[in-house]
């Protein structure tokens, strides 16, 4: 039995799982796998009842007596950036943040040298004089060791005072990685054994706590088990823990030496055997804020239950880095759970449950028979597009991942993941170009930016002359652009087929649909008809297939995305393969989830089985705003996609499409794929896989040394799928 076997079977009879069997889960490549066992197990505790609160978050102060080598927060009196809230500006703060919706206040700070426990009580009186009603979070249970030493009073005293003024309840910071290995390396904090005893003190007062893990730093597997253990071990005293909340660590403006951030796969990996092995807590957070909102979306499949809230000027993770922002809108955190299906349910800190779930409704559809539906995957049979559509909105996420991976697997002559690297010009029309003297390789000529205006202006003669300046440079030639190349034709009074017999002799190696124009507005007749006069030219294509979901907040409409997969099957069979790739993306206007979006990778890959699934870096959807300007879909910053993108390949994409000459982003993207098991690796524009990347444009070595916790690439055996197999896989 493999790993993943034992653990279910133990889960199923209700077994508490041991160190060895959560070792085995993290060293084991089949995320899906765990990530199935820990949404079964969080289904029996919560059904699909997932929590957020409002919340805000305020520090008092980030001048700090320690020198923590991971800490991003921490400032010595008088150095740049150093503050110290007055006992007023804290009570501000609080009536701000009760004032737009809080009913929690989570307050930590540094270990400033001139506070004292009543400067502490103060503050709690203050807050709790005015604002009766909210909930005190604070403190944690380094600051109040640190307050215990200062008074000399025990930890108990020091709780039970700070209970009195208000304190109503503590987070579980400071715990980083108990391990002594470790530890003695990150912090000069408390011990382990200090740390659970100011919680166990904390439990037996009543005062409920929360419990964290930092992790991605220099800890192993182990030392995430061992830290886990000791938790569970004190829970099974006291039960006084609410929630247990992995924390991953980020990377800047601290003194660790760490260059990235943690590997999406290890993030949902860590969530999932929380869930598991931590049997005795009932809450698992994914806390968005470190997490990245995709990748704490897609946890709530990997047995988190709970997403935290709208936090509201979080700084102590926005300085080491997070790229997540400090708040985010209630509304934007019900709408990321409401697209997984689930249920919102907004809660108090200690869980209550305020008001009533909430969710969106799916269409009215046939209802949904899942072996009807695998019987017709195993036998190769038509399936129609109302059954298609209701798969993509009912189909339990993990059987419609696990189909759509075997599917790539057995159907794939190579397991890895390509993309090209190439000189990309934003054409403008005019008959010159501007490319780097003597250059020379790959260049993806992109029309999609073209102005309708300027299309209009374009003479197929700007064209050619265009075409041939690179080919005289010597350069393979994509053109990126379908409609745009249509209008031009229709310009010229010529017909698309026309158009490429003069283009293909010019060293066109393909036409690809581009990134940045929309064909929505294009039928699936006229797209396939385009598609079919370029490739009775020679010329071989990629297509683009558009998601489309309401700007403001709402389910996919699966049903056009799934006629266009389908229309393009049309294309994908016999020997030409002249159908080379389908890229999905998003529309200008919608709101594509992360989850959303992995849905989709998976629908295409079991749709078009022997076609390239093109996940294109530059238009991955994302939650995180910050990094991701809808209006400008052609940029190369990848930061906010970087984590989930590899998820991808789990569910049947096997590329990236186009990406800028950039070494860190390829490096980053590099070690990504091989968190979940496979390569990454250049090929040129009819997706034929290059021998070294000095053929794709310059790289730097991959340097793993900071990241131990990725998986080598898994042997695939490339054999036709039997239909007992096909069964397997969706039941």
């Amino acid at each position: 039995m493999s790993a993943v076997d034992v653990v279910q079977a133990k889960v199923e009879n209700g077994q508490r799982l041991d160190v060895a069997d959560a070792l085995a889960l993290f060293e084991t490549s089949d995320l899906l796998a765990v990530g199935r066992l820990a949404e079964l197990a969080n289904q029996k505790i919560h059904g699909d009842r997932i929590f957020f609160n409002r919340n805000a978050h305020i520090n008092p102060t980030n001048i700090c007596v320690m020198s923590c080598k991971f800490c991003s927060f921490a400032r010595k009196i008088g150095d740049p950036g150093s503050y110290a809230y007055s006992v007023e500006e804290i009570l501000a703060l609080a009536k701000d943040a009760a004032h737009n919706g809080a009913n929690e206040l989570h307050m930590v700070g540094g270990l400033h040298p001139r506070w004292n426990l009543s400067h502490y009580l103060d503050i709690l009186s203050a807050i709790k004089e005015k604002l009766p009603k909210i909930h005190i979070k604070a403190f944690t249970a380094v600051e109040i060791d640190w307050l215990a030493k200062k008074s000399r009073k025990p930890h108990k005293e020091v709780l039970s005072l700070l209970q009195g003024a208000g304190m109503d309840s503590m987070p579980g910071g400071g715990a980083e990685i108990f391990h002594p290995s470790c530890r003695e390396k990150l912090t000069a904090k408390l011990a382990t054994e200090d740390w659970l005893s100011v919680h166990r003190s904390a439990h037996e007062l009543g005062i409920r706590s929360n419990c964290t893990m930092l992790y991605g730093h220099i800890e192993s597997f182990a030392h995430r088990v061992y830290h886990m253990e000791k938790l569970r071990a004190l829970q099974d005293i006291t039960g006084g823990f609410n929630c247990f909340i992995p924390l991953a660590f980020q990377p800047h403006n601290n003194h660790m030496g760490i260059k990235r951030y943690t590997f999406g796969a290890d993030d949902l990996k860590t969530l999932s055997i929380a869930r598991l092995f931590l049997d005795n807590i009932a809450q698992i957070k994914a806390y968005w804020v470190m997490l990245g909102q995709d990748i704490a979306q897609i946890a709530l499949f990997f047995g988190a239950n709970d997403i935290d809230g709208t936090v509201v000027n979080e700084k102590i993770s926005n300085m080491a880095g997070s790229r997540a922002g400090k708040a985010m809108k209630e509304r934007r955190i019900k709408s990321l759970i409401w697209k997984t299906g689930k249920l919102s349910q907004q809660r108090d800190t200690l869980y209550s449950q305020l008001g009533t779930p909430e969710r969106y409704e799916a269409p009215k559809l046939a209802s949904w028979q899942p072996k009807e539906f695998c019987n017709k995957l195993r036998s190769d049979a038509d399936i129609a597009l109302e059954d298609w559509e209701v798969a993509a909105y009912r189909a339990d996420f993990f059987r419609l991942a696990k189909a759509a991976e075997r599917q790539h697997i057995h159907s794939r002559q190579d397991p890895g993941v390509g993309y090209v690297q190439a000189q990309r010009i934003d054409w403008q029309g005019s008959d010159t170009i501007n490319v780097p003297l003597g250059s020379k390789g790959p260049v993806v000529l992109e029309l999609g930016l073209l102005a309708p205006e300027a299309i209009n202006s374009i003479t197929f003669d700007n064209l050619l002359t265009c075409i041939d300046s690179l080919r005289k440079k010597d350069h393979a030639l994509e053109i990126n652009g379908f409609r745009a190349l249509w209008l031009i034709a229709q310009a010229a009074e010529l017909s698309f087929g026309e158009l490429v017999q003069e283009i293909a002799p010019r060293g066109v190696r393909t036409i690809c649909s581009s990134v940045c124009e929309n064909e929505s507005d294009l039928t699936d007749t006229e797209i396939i008809s385009l598609h079919r006069q370029a490739h009775a030219s020679d010329v071989p294509t990629v297509a683009a297939v558009q998601l489309c979901a309401p700007a403001l907040g709402g389910l996919p409409l699966w049903r056009s995305f799934i006629k266009r997969l389908l229309a393009l099957d049309q294309l994908s069979g016999g020997k030409q393969r002249g159908l080379l790739g389908a890229s999905l993306m998003p529309t200008t206007d919608s709101w594509i989830s992360a989850y959303e979006y992995l849905r989709a990778v998976a629908l295409a890959r079991l749709i078009l089985r022997d076609v390239n699934i093109i996940a294109p870096l530059a238009v991955l959807p994302t939650a995180q705003d910050i990094l991701y300007n809808p209006s400008n879909r052609g940029h190369p910053y990848f930061r906010g996609q970087e984590k989930y993108a590899p998820l991808c390949c789990l569910v049947g994409a096997n590329d990236f499409g186009w990406m800028p000459n950039d070494s860190t982003v390829l490096q980053y993207l590099r070690e990504e794929a091989c968190s979940v098991g496979t390569t990454i690796e250049p090929r040129d524009f009819r997706f034929e896989r290059l021998d070294n990347d000095s053929q794709a444009g310059s790289t730097t070595p991959l340097d793993l040394r900071h990241a131990p916790h990725t998986r080598k690439p898994a042997e695939h055996s490339l054999r036709p799928m039997s239909g007992d197999e096909v069964k397997q896989a969706w039941n």
